[in-house]
């Protein structure tokens, strides 16, 4: 019965990992791509982030993830969730003159580092 259970656990955890690198590709691909809307921009930032949640907790729940570096990537994440509320605001508002370009930008290379960080502490 625990070896079953350990079988799963294995191709849960590589799963979880494949699915995390798929979603980098994508975001990756969105910036290759220059995708051409800030609302496809947002949304494809907002879908890997929500990723990023999902992976990080299934990734503690397993024991592949520390509760710390678990605690630290969820943390991290929240920031990066509020520079992509402070780009869609820009972006409604019109108050950064280029319709949001520059704060949805940095939110995209916050998130991409998060999930270099998050690719990282999966590989240990």
């Amino acid at each position: 019965m625990k070896m079953v259970y350990l079988q799963v656990l294995g191709v849960r955890k590589m799963l979880v990992g494949l699915f995390l690198s798929v979603c980098i590709l994508a975001l990756s691909a969105c910036q290759t791509l220059k995708v051409d809307t800030f609302n496809k921009s947002y949304a494809a930032g907002i879908s890997v982030l929500s990723v990023v949640y999902s992976v990080t907790a299934n990734g503690v729940e397993m024991g592949k993830i520390s509760k710390d570096d678990g605690r630290k990537i969820l943390q991290e994440a929240d920031r990066v969730r509020n520079l992509f509320g402070t780009a869609r605001i820009a972006y409604l508002s019109g108050s950064d003159g280029d319709g949001g370009a520059t704060s949805l930008n940095f939110a995209i290379a916050a998130l991409t580092v998060l999930q270099h960080e998050l690719d990282n502490v999966l590989k240990m």
